[in-house]
């Protein structure tokens, strides 16, 4: 199979994404930073990032002030829109069904399928963990760390870790790719631990890094088995339930970080939380249909079988039909 990027819809795609990616790490670093510097409360911060799905590009806000940061994120969404205007998909084909009866056959299919339920579980964990670290993270930094310097490096190393991960996994051949997915996130549980320590600030960055390094990977590792073993046309409502599980944990996370933290400190919610993470994430690992999902992988082509195949059309190749997921 021949690399993505010399497919025309997925240049198209992924530049869509780099540039919407751009745009959401610009603001939520600059309204984070400010709504802690100005009330010194995990709690303002709650509220917003309950408001807004909220970390990532320090040097705007250092340089050009938080405004221009957020005039960015909405000229990025323009720019998203338009590549996504431009691609061309092929059709799958779904009958028409009350809703709710789409919510039951998802849930059906959900319910099937014991690795994705349990792998959402452990998922769901991490958001949560991850949105109550968003909440009281830049205040340990400012107040216990030196500065919100410490955490916008930590966004940094993140933002790094995820680019990296996502490399690593357009690289590797994973075969169990599932479970390779659920031991990789338990590095979420490292910068959980040492912002709930208040470590050395260098390791805080460093942890921070390697749990991005680890989200980077998993993402696209888990789409793709998620496309291989769930149906085309039940795909949107299984993956439905995933972003419930995820997007859901995660609010929670943002209401819980502060509450917890006003009652019982930033310590013992945080570890609480890291060892939370680990369980439900390794746990999975030892389920039979976690261990034994493969992921499948096409024999690369030769450049002379490519031409054949495309007619000659050069490596845009848009005469292609679409891939099979």
């Amino acid at each position: 199979m021949a690399h993505p990027l010399r497919e025309w819809n997925f240049r198209i795609l992924f530049a869509g994404r780099v540039v919407d990616a751009l745009g959401d790490a610009v603001s939520p670093a600059a309204l984070t930073l400010a709504v802690v510097t100005a009330t010194r409360s995990s709690v303002g911060l709650a509220v917003i990032l309950v408001c807004g799905m909220l970390p990532r590009v320090a040097l705007l806000i250092f340089t050009v002030g938080a405004g221009w940061a957020f005039l960015l994120d909405a000229a990025t969404f323009a720019v998203s829109a338009v590549t996504l205007a431009l691609i061309r998909v092929r059709p799958v084909e779904v009958p028409r069904q009350p809703l709710g009866r789409a919510l039951a056959d998802g849930w059906a299919q959900v319910r099937a399928r014991t690795w994705y339920w349990a792998s959402i579980i452990g998922h769901g964990t991490c958001n949560f963990a991850l949105g109550m670290l968003a909440t009281t993270g830049p205040l340990i930094a400012i107040t216990e760390l030196g500065g919100k310097a410490v955490w916008l490096a930590a966004l940094e190393a993140s933002a790094a870790g995820y680019l990296a991960g996502s490399v690593i996994a357009g690289r590797a051949r994973v075969s169990r790719g599932v479970l390779a997915v659920d031991l990789v996130l338990t590095s979420v549980a490292a910068p959980l631990v040492l912002f709930a320590l208040a470590g050395p600030a260098w390791a805080d960055v460093a942890a921070y890094g390697v749990a991005g390094v680890g989200l980077g990977f998993a993402n696209p590792v888990w789409l793709t088995a998620v496309q291989q073993e769930v149906p085309a046309e039940a795909l949107a409502r299984v993956s439905a339930y995933d972003w419930l599980v995820s997007l859901g944990a995660q609010l929670l996370g943002y209401a819980a970080g502060p509450v917890l933290a006003r009652s019982l400190g930033f310590a013992w919610p945080l570890s609480a939380a890291a060892v939370l993470v680990v369980i439900t994430l390794v746990i999975p690992a030892f389920l039979p249909s976690v261990r034994d999902l493969r992921l499948h992988y096409a024999e690369k082509e030769s450049p002379g079988l490519r031409r054949r195949r495309t007619g000659g059309l050069g490596p845009g190749g848009m005469g292609d039909p679409m891939p099979e997921a």
